[in-house]
């Protein structure tokens, strides 16, 4: 969301950049009404707004200092993948449907809170809040998603030992 908003405030930066509404058809939908940047400074992106040093009315105001974002961070996340592989591992943000190629299930791998869980590989998840805010770990899928999003505390995990860290 944070690249969208910077594709289409400050193009120059990003310029073959495919927004999530080019990739993602309900995302378009859900969205249409609103601007990339409306969405998401309504998904947090006002406090990693103000942790570059934008002020509020700024942001408000809808005139954001892009160049306060350091082109390495927005490099970082521009090479980021929908889905990464390690071992006995399949890391997503939501879910992922084995037996379809993950190429062709973005919307899955954004948004899908409710895939059962991995077979073939165990699948790291978030974007769902474990409900007591501990990781849950199940056969075939270890929920990291600990509420940071509504004030619980931000998980890191070890995925080999489940041991986990909080914030």
């Amino acid at each position: 969301m944070m690249l969208d908003a910077l594709a289409f405030d400050s193009p120059a930066r990003l310029p073959r950049w495919k927004r999530l509404a080019e990739l993602d058809r309900g995302y378009h939908i859900q969205t249409r009404h609103r601007s990339d940047l409306e969405i998401w400074v309504g998904n947090d992106g006002f406090d990693t707004l103000e942790s570059y040093g934008v002020k509020k009315e700024q942001i408000r105001n809808q005139e954001i200092p892009w160049d306060l974002i350091p082109l390495t961070h927005v490099d970082f996340l521009a090479q980021t993948k929908l889905w990464y592989r390690e071992g006995e591992f399949l890391f997503v943000h939501a879910g992922a449907i084995e037996g379809r190629s993950l190429a062709e299930q973005k919307e899955t791998l954004l948004w899908e809170r409710y895939c059962p869980p991995g077979k073939a590989a165990i699948h790291v998840v978030g974007h769902h809040p474990t409900p007591d805010g501990e990781p849950y770990f199940e056969a075939g899928r270890y929920s990291i998603d600990t509420g940071a999003a509504y004030g619980r505390k931000l998980t890191a995990c070890d995925v080999l030992t489940r041991k986990f860290w909080q914030e």
